[in-house]
């Protein structure tokens, strides 16, 4: 049997094309189980879905490390009956690489649809390494399931202008009777870029399809081919009154690729000039045009109050008393301070040892997803999370919440909810809120799940007023939120929120520094909008914009999803973005003027939304908050835990720099790390950092030395927090591991919360506030 395969490996290694690999297939070289170190596939399968985390853990790294022997035997794992064996083998083959591709081009053929499903995916994951398999993923934009045809247009599309062969099968799936395969087709034609030229009247159909997101596509697309579509400028003319925001957007977009050839569209762009959500892009596509120069118009871009509701009347004499509790006059938010460095000084009374689950004070359930910090202030506790676990039944369905518990007993007060939007980014966004406010005093700043920037009142309507000047807020009761006022990062700034808007603010005097989240569509190669503001400051005050910077949108890979930090530089406040382009961007916080930039990436690296790949260098995105600790600025390297586990990096930089300061200004480096997400934490000049690999390190953080590393078996997305001398970090399994934060490794004892957790725990008053997926826990001595 071992001899059988290795023939087999051999025979498929000198085979270039489909057609004989096919043929290959068909003499049945497939059709037998295989093995791989002498174990079947029952033994491989039982260990990649074992609740064993070590096991499961080393059985990965053995198929990994088995490179192109390995491979039969995975590819086969795709025909599992058990989801989570078909995931762990879809990445496991995506990090193989190249020598996966002739198994996974065979599995393409499969009856099974979750069998075609994952191959794709992995294909996918591979991009242009995986180019082999572009005829056959043409075929597949055919395929009965939905979610294939889907899958194998976003897989032509990673693969860019390589797909070019494929323009003829994707120009007739923009015809196709399910909508996101017509979506994923145009977004393909988009990567693909001028050569997909002949797919234009097909995408001047397009512009009118019945959904939005096909609609935005095939002007994202039209926008790519650049002149060579200038027979679609007509009816991109007329997709400047369409109903959807983002059709606008691209369609501006487009006809400013069109240069010269769309002059008849300088006067209606002069009119859309006007608007705050069109004028970065109607001014770039009028210079573009005309050839001259066109600024955007400085509009008044403020708070929203269209509210289509009556004015609230608060209900006076409410059931629970709130009483506030005087705190210590700073600001509360995630990493306690403007440092984002998540450190407290007195420890947690909390012995899990001797104690187990009697130190816990209070328990509640929360929707099921949470992935923001909860935030104690005011004798209140605020948290984000989503609507499965209604408080108000009148708010129903998916969405993300707001909620706000007393301190003392968990009492549910109110929350605000953020319905769904009408529109093409409706089925991208997550029904969540995954921003941790910011509180200071009674007010509360926070960007809901639907990217809106929003002031709340943190006493609601308790203190039997509605605050701001908004009146009309959509729910009247105790239960609801005081909405003071509103931004709308979306409908008045124009960005294109990927997946989530779940930057943390944080505040320099009267602005706010909020990062738009401004991102990639759902093809994940176009950017419908590339001159919307990546960056920008606003008045806490009255929510209108102080200052914007488009900054990375040209370039982001993904989304752009780390919370700004703050530190005063050489006398001046600096703000440090962590920028959707892989750069960390330090801008004076009063203008947005760009002080320096640093990029995190080594420049011979590429993008790939999958774990490692044998043999490249993959580039990574800035999840973790940048960290500001004893004059330098700590910056992580990581990607979306989604795209699987890999190298990431840590950087010490010097800030008083100016420019490029990449190399010039940095102070060291650490390679030794996988992705990192979480973000860092430092005491005493160690840093501690968890990465998605799911090993704790210590470091030195003044050369970048590593002390000790521990492996906790479960990526980490967020949990990091050092509580007196014991440093806490939260796992995606639910874990939760204390160590000493000391130079010596000393593991001390861990609890388990039994759900997920990807969330940032914080310390109020000794005791420790951790949410999981679906509960917010406060342990402590109870008073």
């Amino acid at each position: 049997m071992k001899n059988y395969h290795l023939v087999s490996v051999l025979i498929l290694g000198l085979i270039p094309c489909w057609g004989l690999q096919a043929q290959v297939a068909e003499l049945g070289i497939m059709s037998e189980k295989p093995e791989f170190l002498g174990r079947s596939v029952g033994y491989w399968a039982d260990r990649l879905a074992s609740k064993d985390r070590k096991d499961r853990r080393l059985a990965i790294s053995q198929l990994i490390e088995g490179k192109k022997a390995a491979v039969p035997l995975t590819a086969y794992l795709l025909k599992s009956g058990r989801e989570k064996v078909r995931k762990e083998a879809t990445a496991i083959l995506s990090r193989i690489g190249k020598d996966s591709v002739p198994y996974l081009i065979l599995r393409l053929k499969d009856t099974n649809a979750n069998t075609r499903y994952e191959a794709v995916s992995a294909l996918r994951n591979l991009g242009s390494e995986g180019r082999q398999a572009i005829p056959r993923l043409a075929r597949l934009l055919r395929d009965d399931d939905p979610y294939v045809s889907m899958e194998a247009g976003r897989a032509l599309a990673m693969m860019k202008e390589h797909a070019f062969s494929a323009v003829k099968d994707l120009s007739r799936a923009l015809h196709s009777r399910y909508p996101l395969t017509r979506a994923m087709a145009a977004g393909a034609l988009g990567a693909i870029g001028p050569k997909a030229h002949e797919a234009t009247k097909d995408l001047i159909t397009a512009l009118e399809d019945d959904d939005s997101v096909v609609r935005r596509c095939a002007a994202e697309a039209i926008a790519s081919i650049g002149p060579q579509a200038r027979a679609s400028i007509p009816q991109l003319i007329k997709a400047l009154w369409d109903s959807d925001r983002h059709v606008r957007i691209c369609a501006i977009g487009a006809l400013g690729r069109m240069g010269e050839h769309a002059q008849e569209a300088i006067p209606i762009l002069n009119k859309a000039r006007q608007y705050p959500a069109f004028t970065t892009e109607a001014s770039w596509a009028l210079s573009q045009i005309t050839k001259q120069k066109v600024e955007p118009l400085k509009t008044s871009i403020h708070f929203d109050s269209t509210v289509d509701s009556k004015p609230v009347k608060p209900k006076p004499g409410s059931t629970v008393r709130v009483e506030r509790k005087k705190e210590s006059g700073l600001p509360a938010m995630l990493g306690k301070t403007p440092y984002r460095n998540n450190v407290f000084e007195g420890g947690v009374n909390v012995d899990w040892i001797k104690e187990g689950r009697k130190s816990l004070r209070w328990t509640r359930r929360l929707g099921d997803e949470t992935y923001g910090c909860p935030i104690v202030s005011g004798g209140k506790v605020f948290v984000g999370t989503s609507n499965e676990n209604p408080r108000n039944r009148k708010v129903k369905g998916r969405r993300g919440v707001l909620m706000a518990f007393k301190e003392d007993d968990g009492t549910f007060l109110w929350q605000d909810s953020s319905p769904l939007r009408r529109n093409s980014l409706q089925k991208l966004l997550l029904p969540v809120t995954s921003s941790s406010p910011l509180v200071e005093g009674d007010r509360l700043f926070y960007i809901d799940g639907q990217g809106q920037l929003r002031c709340l009142d943190t006493e609601g309507f308790y203190d039997d007023e509605n605050d701001g000047e908004i009146k009309n807020e959509p729910f009247k009761s105790n239960l609801a939120a005081d909405l003071i006022w509103q931004l709308d990062l979306v409908s008045q700034l124009g960005v294109f929120v990927h997946e989530a808007a779940n930057c943390s603010v944080t505040s320099v005097g009267d602005l706010l520094m909020v990062c738009t989240s401004n991102g990639v569509d759902e093809s994940h190669t176009n950017i419908p909008a590339p001159r919307a503001p990546s960056f920008i400051g606003v008045h806490k005050k009255n929510g209108r914009v102080a200052w914007q910077i488009v900054g990375p949108s040209p370039n982001v890979m993904h989304g752009q999803w780390s919370s700004p930090s703050v530190a005063k530089v050489k006398g001046r406040d600096l703000a440090f973005f962590g920028g959707g382009d892989g750069w960390l961007y330090a801008l004076e916080a009063s203008t947005g003027r760009e002080i320096w930039r640093f990029n995190g990436n080594p420049k011979d690296a590429v993008w790939h939304t999958s774990g490692d790949i044998r043999g490249l260098q993959l580039k990574n995105n800035i999840i973790a908050c940048p960290v500001f600790y004893d004059g330098k600025v700590y910056l992580s390297m990581g990607q979306d835990p989604t795209h699987g586990q890999g190298q990431g990096a840590l950087f010490a930089i010097d800030p008083k720099g100016s420019g490029d300061v990449t190399g010039r200004r940095q102070i060291w480096v650490n390679r030794n790390v996988g992705r990192i997400v979480a973000t860092p934490v430092i005491q005493n000049n160690l840093l501690f950092a968890a990465d998605y690999n799911g090993i704790v390190h210590c470091i030195d953080a003044q050369t970048g030395k590593h002390y000790w590393e521990h492996d906790v078996l479960a990526g980490v997305w967020g949990g990091l927090v050092l509580a007196g001398d014991q440093l806490y970090v939260a796992d995606e399994d639910g874990v939760v591991n204390i160590f000493e934060a000391k130079k010596e490794k000393k593991h001390l004892t861990y609890f388990d919360l039994d759900a997920p957790i990807w969330s940032v725990p914080t310390v109020h008053q000794g005791c420790l506030y951790i949410t999981s997926a679906n509960s917010l826990f406060v342990i402590g001595k109870k008073k």
